[in-house]
């Protein structure tokens, strides 16, 4: 990244975790303001040496697509039809190019904590405000 800093890039990923039922679809936001380096924005599931990829400018993901289509700054995603194995910790991160090649993190957003549920149950709280209990 040689010795730019680029102090007004900013990466914001706002929500700290996420419930979805299982078939539904899962929106997370992440944006990005300022300059940064050149390198690419991707959404990954885990974080480390297991971590996978979910969606990336480049590439087939059939059932990630960005919720507004190429904007520069807006790379919020939605998962359609939700499974079970989608839980997990989700991460907006922009690399930095290297080279034609190889990438490096540049920052990284805080991290979506998603939980997934089988199906709809509503709380006890819920049928207390119903029947007015």
């Amino acid at each position: 990244m040689g010795a730019q800093t680029y102090p007004d890039f900013k990466l914001q990923q706002p929500q700290s975790s996420e419930v979805v039922i299982k078939g539904d679809t899962l929106t997370l936001n992440c944006t990005v303001s300022g300059s940064g380096p050149v390198g690419p924005v991707k959404w990954v599931k885990g974080w480390g040496s297991d971590n996978q990829t979910v969606y990336e400018q480049k590439g087939s993901f059939p059932r990630v697509m960005r919720a507004v289509p190429d904007p520069s700054n807006d790379f919020t995603i939605r998962i359609s039809n939700v499974s079970l194995e989608d839980a997990g910790t989700y991460y907006c991160v922009k690399f930095c190019r290297i080279n034609i090649v190889h990438t490096v993190v540049f920052r990284k957003g805080g991290g979506t904590k998603v939980s997934v549920h089988g199906e709809w149950a509503p709380s006890l709280s819920w049928w207390a405000l119903l029947w007015g209990w």
